[in-house]
């Protein structure tokens, strides 16, 4: 099947305590934690292509929510563009303490620990500031931050 480069989907799931599922990419020296997700396969939907990858990441399926926030990013060695759209959302098949099944390393993260050694920030800021799709985040490579909000702007997703 053919990879859609354009577009990534990812889920921020929390637990009852309020830590973050998050899963290991990169190598030793430049690994860092980030939310479970992935590329669209093309003719894929964003909520499939989302469930699809997080199973496949962490063993475990998901109830996807609100859209949190989304970004246009530009990846520093290739130049190229794609969004980035991040969902809410809840495990939904056994104990939320259970992200061990899947393809990579993945952990429960307390926010304290994922403020030192998460990516991207925006996904902490979203969960901070409870955003439902308000802000378009604009975001490159690893220096993701979100824009002030646009007076009188109509929000993005509802």
């Amino acid at each position: 099947m053919r990879i859609d480069e354009h577009v990534r989907v990812a889920a921020i799931v929390r637990n009852s305590q309020g830590d973050l599922l998050a899963v290991r990419h990169g190598a030793a020296e430049a690994a860092f934690w980030t939310c479970p997700g992935g590329l669209l396969n093309v003719g894929e939907s964003l909520s499939y292509a989302l469930r699809r990858n997080v199973t496949f990441e962490t063993g475990l399926q998901i109830r996807i929510g609100n859209v949190a926030c989304l970004g246009e990013v530009t990846i520093a060695r290739t130049g190229r563009r794609r969004i980035e759209v991040y969902f809410y959302a809840d495990v939904t098949n056994r104990s939320a303490e259970d992200a061990t099944a899947g393809r990579r390393i993945a952990k429960w993260l307390p926010l304290a620990q994922a403020q030192q050694d998460f990516l991207p920030s925006v996904v902490l800021a979203a969960i901070q500031n409870n955003l439902h799709g308000e802000y378009l985040v604009n975001m490159t490579d690893e220096q993701w931050a979100l824009p002030a909000p646009r007076t009188g702007s109509r929000r993005i997703f509802r």
